[in-house]
Order: C-alpha cells, then structure tokens, then sequence
C-alpha cells in the first residue's frame, strides 16, 4: 500500500512537470486583476481592482499607507480566525480554461503582525461563490459561508503546509468543518514566516488527471496537489485569513490574478454558478430545452382539443 501510494505521488509529480513545462511555452500570463489598494478604497475604482470585505471577525479593516510608500489592507482577528474576501463584479466570473496546461494564478504579499508560532497562520485561495452574492449595502453575515475553494495553509514556524477543497457545505469562508485535504505529491515544511513581508502564490492548471495545483512562497514552490474530480472550475472571489493566536492580524498588498489559456482568451466571463454549485452545465441546458418542448407540445395538444374542429 506505501509503495502504491509512492507510486502515485511520483507518477503525479512527474505528470504535473510535464504539464508545467508545456504551460511555460504559452507565453507571459495575462494578468486580470492588480489591486494594489493605491486608491485607498475598499470599493473597485476600476475594472482591475477587486471590491473588498471581511468576514464577521475581520476587525480594524482598512487600507493604510506605509511609511516607505505604497498601500496595504490591514485587519485583525477577534475570534479565532478572521478572513478577507475580494470580489470580482457581481455576475461576472474566471473561469479555467477547458485545454491541457490552461491554468490560473493568485498572488499576493503578506505579513502577520505579531511573531507567534501559530498554527495555519495564513490561509488563502480562491472561491466559488455558488450563486450568492453580497450587495452593496450588505454586510458579510451568511453569505460567505456557503462558499467552496481551493486553499492553501501555512504555519508560520513553517511546520507545514497543506492545500484544502472547502466543499461549502458548512463553515465559514477559508476554514470550518467542510474542509478536505487534498491528493499532494510533495511534503515538509517552509521558511519560517515571522513577521517579515512574504510572496504567496497559487497556480490551478488544467491537467489529464483533474485539476493540479502549485504552491509558492516567496518564489519556490512548496506543493503539489491533485483535485482528480476538477471540483471547482469557476471563481468569483479570492480569500485570505489568518488564524489565532495572531490576534494582531495581517496585512495584504498587491493582489493580483493571471490567466495562461491555450487560445489567448483572457477575460471575465458571465458567471454560471448556482447554489448547488455545478453551474448552468450542458444537462442543465438540456433539461430546460426539453422541459420547454414538453409544455409547448401539451399546449398545442390542448389547443387543438378545445378550439380544433369537431366531428
């Protein structure tokens, strides 16, 4: 059984190099989102830039400008962990693309603020918002709750480092009791985080097997990941969280989000997602189409019926 799952996990490593090789002949990432909260606005001032909230024990959220120059977003934890979410225009979604190596990547900086050894003391990633949105004048409440994504946990003295599906069936945005670990082809620990500015990325790539997903803090990768059922393939937010005991929080800067597709598309789509979370899939379609061609032929049935001619 070890030599088994050994096998996977290598085999699984070499497949995604392979898909990693090819992705890197497709040329430089389009890049969909930058938000480098430089307006000093929560709120999206423009089409690149996200609009921003936090979950109920997100606290002092705000954006602040340091001293050396340049914005970040800062919040604290009142509870045990405390997440922020940024949100692509309500109806409007990205979307992996459906060819091999097609992928998309979430990046940002990062720094908890106070230097303790905590555990997942840094999570994020990106979110299916399954067809509940927030509007403009709603607060957090219930509705991130019911959101599923890929995410990645840090420790901050860089015991260890896992990637997460969140099926959104209960919990709270980036943790709660609907997490589940993923297939992983590598293991160990990362640097140390402490309280110094640090590079997060996660890449979600297109590949036989399912969906791959890499890793990277400040530039090396750290994980490979399989999702072999392709979960999630459309996102409308991206979420990032710390957790106790860094009750002093964190700060964010320079979001950004970047697609590599094999035709060239690369842009906000309309979103399809539902709260059953499977999308307007082409059974969906189908089924609507045949519903419809079921009651217009019961209305010409009972037309002729009732008005046709009589014997």
């Amino acid at each position: 059984m070890i030599a088994e799952r050994r096998k996977r996990r290598t085999w699984f490593a070499a497949s995604l190099s392979l898909a990693l090789a090819s992705a890197a002949a497709l040329g430089e990432p389009s890049e969909l989102i930058h938000d480098d909260f430089s307006d000093g606005q929560l709120y999206a001032s423009n089409e690149k830039e996200l609009r921003w909230t936090g979950t109920s024990a997100a606290s002092g959220m705000e954006i602040v400008e340091e001293e050396g120059g340049g914005h970040v977003l800062g919040f604290g934890v009142e509870k045990s962990s405390a997440a922020v979410a940024g949100l692509l225009p309500e109806g409007e979604a990205v979307r992996l693309g459906e060819e091999p190596n097609d992928s998309l990547t979430l990046s940002f900086r990062f720094r908890l603020r106070a230097k303790e050894q905590g555990k997942e003391a840094v999570r994020f990633g990106l979110y299916d918002d399954r067809g509940t949105h927030l509007e403009d004048d709603e607060e957090e409440g219930e509705v991130l709750r019911d959101d599923r994504g890929y995410r990645v946990d840090f420790t901050q003295n860089g015991s260890s480092h896992r990637t997460i599906l969140e099926t959104g069936e209960h919990g709270s945005l980036a943790g709660g009791a609907d997490s589940r670990k993923l297939e992983s082809a590598t293991r160990g620990g990362i640097p140390a985080l402490g309280v110094d500015w640090h590079d997060a990325e996660l890449s979600i790539m297109r590949i036989p097997e399912g969906i791959g997903l890499i890793a990277r803090l400040d530039g090396k990768e750290v994980s490979r990941t399989i999702d072999r059922e392709a979960s999630i393939q459309e996102f409308h937010l991206v979420a990032i969280a710390t957790t106790t005991p860094n009750t002093n929080g964190m700060e964010i800067s320079n979001v950004r989000l970047s697609v590599e597709s094999e035709d060239g598309e690369a842009e906000l789509v309309e979103s399809t997602s539902d709260s059953d979370g499977d999308g307007l899939t082409a059974g969906k379609v189908m089924a609507v189409l045949l519903g419809a061609l079921f009651l217009g032929g019961c209305g010409v049935f009972w037309a002729v019926a009732l008005f046709g001619p009589k014997e």
